[in-house]
């Protein structure tokens, strides 16, 4: 058992490091294998799945998924603000229901539950800062 999740441990750091060096590093323009590489992973293959989809769907429907994906990735919206709320309240809703209950622990103190407030509340005012002043 150790060995398969020392070699699953291993072959995700492949994998992570690949991908990486593959999105910060690889060059498009690149005439070896690592080019080669880039320009299948970034151009062809996504080119294959975009007229599959369009083959599959019709052109209608690939237009209107099309605008979907460019409002999302490309055009200022609200998605990854709700994302951002979603996860720091219903984590922090998690930590009172789950977390606060069990204090304290040889580790953490009843102290904590003082200090995830304020850390919470601080994370909540620079959402709001970072939501509606200008850069």
């Amino acid at each position: 058992m150790l060995i398969l999740t020392s070699f699953l441990l291993i072959f995700y750091l492949v994998v992570i490091l690949a991908f990486v060096f593959y999105v910060t590093l690889a060059d498009d323009e690149d005439q070896g294998w690592v080019g080669y590489f880039s320009r299948l992973c970034f151009t062809k293959i996504p080119s294959i799945l975009s007229n599959a989809l369009k083959f599959v769907v019709g052109d209608w429907i690939f237009d209107k998924i099309s605008k979907l994906y460019d409002y999302v990735v490309h055009q200022r919206n609200p998605i990854l603000q709700l994302a951002y709320l979603i996860i720091i309240n219903s984590a922090f809703l998690s930590w009172i229901i789950f977390g606060a209950p069990e204090l304290p622990t040889y580790f953490v103190g009843v102290e904590h539950n003082y200090i995830a407030y304020v850390w919470v509340g601080l994370a909540q005012y620079s959402f709001f800062l970072a939501s509606t002043v200008e850069p």
